[in-house]
């Protein structure tokens, strides 16, 4: 009886893993095949291979970059543009990305908003990696809290250190705070389509307010039944059709 119950456990236990190990293989066969097309120069398939990941949400820098890569070999530049600025959200600091994102920005030829210097702070790292700084800290003052309590003679020269160890968390938790605002506080898009007419509502027998051409970078005010109110670095707002821009995700 027990056996039989150990070997029902262990055929649970790889039951459930199989959807993981499935998923894992599908997003490594994806991601082998976008690289595969890429070098054979079929530009638009290898996009769609690295869209697939991005869809299934088994992303990565390297796919967004990748991803980005293919549009801009395909003359998608606002495409390559939202996967570039994708990229960098993962990926603050990588190199490769900021060039490949001029490049893409210096070809589309439209002018894009520089970042605010506290934008620019707070991007050196990305959200998770706040959180796990700010996490530490918490844990670690919440520590000292408690062995100031359980240990006597540690009490003096741990109270010493508690100030410095709460400013450093309330300084981490700001940031923290800051860099969701900066993360989830707009919705940056690109125009995806060689002109796209903004319209003063959200229907097309409205009237043409402006247009922008593919590449402009531009912010989501709202959304409504297939379009989208966009503002752009104007500061004018109008109706797009959603499927004329690229949200960076």
């Amino acid at each position: 009886m027990r056996r039989a119950l150990k070997i029902i456990l262990l055929l649970g236990a790889l039951i459930a893993l199989l959807p993981g190990a499935n998923a894992a293989v599908e997003v490594r066969e994806n991601f082998s095949m976008g690289n595969a097309l890429y070098e054979r120069g079929k530009f638009a398939e290898a996009a769609a291979a690295y869209d697939a990941l991005v869809l299934a949400r088994q992303v990565s820098p390297a796919a967004y970059f990748n991803l980005g890569n293919a549009r801009l070999k395909n003359g998608e530049l606002g495409r390559a543009i939202a996967a570039y600025l994708a990229a960098e959200r993962l990926d603050p600091r990588d190199g490769d990305v900021k060039q490949n994102l001029q490049f893409a920005r210096t070809t589309a030829g439209i002018p894009f908003s520089p970042v605010a210097l506290w934008r620019r702070v707070f991007r050196v790292l990305t959200v998770d990696e706040w959180s796990v700084l700010a996490s530490l800290v918490v844990w670690l003052l919440l520590t000292l809290l408690t062995l100031r309590q359980l240990i006597a003679k540690w009490q003096r020269p741990l109270t010493t250190w508690m100030p410095l160890a709460g400013a450093v968390a309330v300084m981490l938790l700001l940031s923290l705070g800051l860099a969701c605002l900066d993360r989830f506080g707009s919705r940056p898009a690109v125009v995806a389509v060689k002109e796209a007419t903004a319209r003063f509502g959200p229907v097309a027998e409205s009237q043409s307010a402006f247009t922008l051409n593919d590449g402009a970078e531009v912010a989501v005010v709202d959304a409504t039944q297939g379009w989208l109110q966009i503002r752009d670095l104007s500061g004018r707002t109008g109706w797009v059709k959603q499927e004329q821009v690229a949200l960076v995700q």
